[in-house]
């Protein structure tokens, strides 16, 4: 059987060197890696960041809650002393720093409504900060259904937590008389540990999300590794049989040898395996190629030979038509004008550029297609010669013709067109007019 030598020796290579230690190795991989994989995001790792960040959300929740609050009550002390009224500006601004200091709050503002600051009350901690102003915006942000908002700013200092209600407390941002903002500084140590903590979580999230790509791509790589092993033990194989290599070598050489065009190669080569018969069967293909070859090749030039006869003679007709005192004119069986020689130019006053290849009907109109029209069909119904006298007017001026129409047929008689040849024989008619005359 065909190739059975070859196979025998490349399976037994593969099986023996390749597949069963890569096998072992592969699936031993495969369980290391999944255990190490599962170890790496166990459960109290999670837990443990759930808890530090619940921990510090609800710090946050409590003081926003203690801002809110203190907000509540000192909105409702002010609006009930009538401290927004014009005039009571120092009075606010003591109320605003006497509640500061007995809520224990790192600050205390006082909004109009068109977000003008009218009032500032800054602990010790805070004098040599830069607080900056709130907009309009930041104001009137106050999310529907809630009595606060707290913005979050972060200082060299630590994290401004900033809480915005309304006064009266509790009413719509449009509705407000002006606004409170309660201020609140957490330890530069104590946000940056709670950041810490959020960026863990979500380190950890995104790592947990890549669990899955991870292992794939694991055993991607594992599966890659495994097939260069087994790619190498193939090698090998072929190394071991190496008695094949020689004619597979000497094979390849002979295709690029064919495929740079020397069909008159041969392979020098013999074997009594199957590539022997391989062999054999090429350097037959070769020898038929290079004879195939040469008749093409012979072909060719007698192609060219009739090609050069064919334009000579076509040279010699275009030369004839143009040297000929009669009108030539061609027409095909579609009717298209594919000839006109010079004389029939001059005859008929036109210029070959203007009709050549155009159809006769869309060339002439009135009485001139009624004629042509007619020796056309003519011609197609089987008339294979018609002789007749044609007069023209051509420019203004009256012409005769004698006018001959011949049908075009190939070997096969099938139509092929018509050919018209006219001389103009207006001065013979003249001069016979005036010999009758000169008789009478």
């Amino acid at each position: 059987v065909l190739g059975t030598k070859l196979k025998t020796r490349l399976i037994a290579a593969f099986i023996v060197l390749a597949l069963l230690p890569t096998t072992v190795l592969f699936f031993f991989s495969i369980h290391f890696i999944s255990t190490s994989i599962a170890f790496w995001f166990n459960t109290p790792v999670e837990q443990t960041l759930d808890a530090s960040l619940d921990v510090g959300q609800k710090l946050y929740e409590y003081i926003e809650n203690k801002n809110e609050f203190f907000a509540k009550r000192a909105a409702f002390q002010i609006d009930s002393r009538k401290l927004l009224a014009p005039g009571n500006e120092q009075k606010l601004t003591r109320y605003a720093q006497v509640i500061q200091r007995a809520f224990n709050r790192h600050a205390v503002e006082i909004y109009t409504p068109d977000a003008k600051r009218v009032s500032l009350s800054l602990d010790n901690e805070l004098e040599r900060l830069h607080f900056g102003l709130l907009n309009s915006r930041d104001l009137t942000g106050i999310p529907p259904g809630a009595a606060s908002r707290t913005l979050s700013q972060f200082r060299k200092q630590g994290e401004l937590l900033r809480t915005i209600a309304t006064i009266p407390f509790n009413s719509k941002p449009a509705e407000a008389k002006a606004f409170i903002v309660i201020t609140t500084l957490m330890a530069p140590e104590l946000s940056q540990d709670l950041q810490a903590i959020l960026k863990g979580k979500e380190e950890y999230q995104q790592l947990k999300l890549a669990k899955k790509p991870a292992q794939v791509s694991y055993y991607i790589y594992l599966s890659v590794v495994a097939l260069l092993v087994v790619f190498c033990a193939i090698w090998f194989g072929f190394q071991l049989a190496k008695t094949i290599t020689i004619p597979i070598m000497k094979f390849a050489e002979g295709t690029q040898r064919v495929t740079d065009g020397d069909l008159n190669y041969q392979i020098d080569f013999e074997t009594d395996d199957e590539l022997g018969t391989l062999i054999k069967s090429f350097n037959s293909m070769t020898t038929e190629l290079a004879a195939g070859r040469e008749q093409i090749a012979l072909s060719g030039q007698m192609l060219k030979q009739q090609n050069a006869e064919l334009e000579k003679s076509r040279q010699y007709i275009e030369i004839v038509l143009k040297n000929i005192t009669a009108g030539v004119v061609s027409v095909d069986n579609q009717g298209v004008i594919t000839t006109i020689n010079k004389a029939a130019e001059s005859m008929l006053n036109i210029e070959a550029g203007q009709i050549l290849n155009r159809n006769f009907q869309s060339v002439l109109s009135d009485d001139h297609l009624k004629i042509a029209q007619t020796l056309y069909d003519q011609a197609v119904q089987g008339n294979e010669s018609l002789e007749l006298p044609l007069s023209l007017t051509i420019s203004g001026t009256p012409k005769h013709f004698s006018l001959t129409c011949n049908t075009l047929k190939d070997d096969l008689d099938n139509h092929m067109g018509v050919v018209l040849v006219f001389d103009d024989v207006t001065e013979l008619e003249k001069a016979q007019r005036i010999a009758a005359w000169r008789e009478v």
